[in-house]
């Protein structure tokens, strides 16, 4: 169990260390990346994309989170939340505009192996949608 558990660099709170389970946490961003971002999966059986408003800007404010935070940049701020909530449909284009969607990758978060990695695979959505602030 412990060595399934690492402090993420920066991811969920750098002021304040925690153990966060590491599989978990790439797991999440590989769902959410997959929610907004396969086009095809809307057309199977098993399909639950994320289309709904509230669904694409929970979804894509999920996704900013854990990137900023893993690159070691400052919480999202209010302004940036409310700007992937007022137009939710436009956060989510361009959360997959910044990862591979021509095809979609299946297994892009993934195959992150530690957190350095995961960060800089979240590394393409710190300027759009999400905003990141580099200052701590």
């Amino acid at each position: 169990q412990q060595q399934h558990q690492q402090h993420l660099r920066g991811c969920l709170g750098s002021e304040t260390v925690k153990p966060y389970n590491f599989t978990v946490i790439k797991t999440s961003m590989q769902n959410w990346y997959h929610a907004l971002c396969d086009a095809q999966w809307a057309h199977t059986p098993t399909g639950d994309p994320a289309y709904m408003p509230q669904q694409q800007a929970l979804t894509t404010g999920f996704l900013c989170i854990v990137a900023c935070d893993c690159n070691g940049m400052a919480p999202l701020t209010a302004a940036i939340m409310n700007s992937i909530s007022a137009a939710p449909s436009n956060a989510a284009l361009a959360a997959c505009d910044a990862l591979p969607t021509n095809p979609f990758n299946p297994h892009y978060f993934a195959q992150a192996t530690d957190p350095t990695s995961l960060a800089d695979l979240a590394a393409g959505l710190l300027a759009a949608p999400c905003s990141c602030d580099p200052g701590h």
